[in-house]
């Protein structure tokens, strides 16, 4: 059991790095968002997901490291509050890259806009992992096996498709930018 869930669980960081490489950041919407420069914005939301990614692999790795296979419902338990600590950290990520501000570039509201929804959604696939998590039914150890490995491939391939969209800010200055910036060649860096 304990193999099937490592299987579930390194690739998650993974994904996130992936869904983070050369992301832009955005603002709450707000019309008192401040607007601050090309670079100041991409180095805050780099070194906001670099602390994320960095985060999760290190939830990720305790998790591993403190995994009891020989309890179902302390591997269930265990896995919810990954997945709950995974949410927490995500709801941070969300506020520092709100805090970041909007970008001067042209439609940069749009541009942060573009990566808060992107966060949002991660948000989301991690919570409906957890509430499906939550409702499993440990009777059956090998049907919460086979369930639990749904659950990550699920995880797996939603958090592709919001890493392809979030695989490079929506403008293109702020890519250019980017290039130069330790805290963005970093979050690209985790990602390869």
């Amino acid at each position: 059991m304990r193999k099937r869930i490592a299987i579930v669980l390194v690739p998650m960081s993974i994904l996130l790095a992936g869904a983070c490489s050369e992301s832009g950041g955005g603002t709450n919407g707000g019309p008192d968002a401040e607007s601050v420069s090309a670079e100041t914005y991409a180095t805050s939301v780099c070194g906001a997901i670099a602390d994320w990614v960095d985060e999760i692999r290190g939830l990720n790795e305790d998790l591993q490291a403190n995994l009891d296979p020989s309890s179902i419902d302390a591997l269930k338990d265990a896995m919810v509050t990954f997945l709950d600590d995974v949410i927490a950290s995500t709801d941070t990520v969300i506020a520092d890259v709100e805090d970041a501000g909007v970008p001067d570039v042209e439609d940069g509201d749009a541009a942060a806009q573009h990566l808060l929804t992107g966060l949002r959604d991660s948000r989301g696939v991690f919570e409906d992992a957890r509430d499906r998590v939550e409702a499993m039914s440990t009777d059956d150890p090998v049907a919460f096996g086979e369930d639990l490995q749904t659950v990550g491939t699920d995880i797996q391939t939603s958090m592709s498709t919001i890493g392809e969209d979030l695989g490079q800010f929506e403008s293109p200055e702020l890519d250019e930018v980017s290039k130069d910036i330790p805290e963005c060649e970093a979050v690209a860096a985790s990602a390869a």
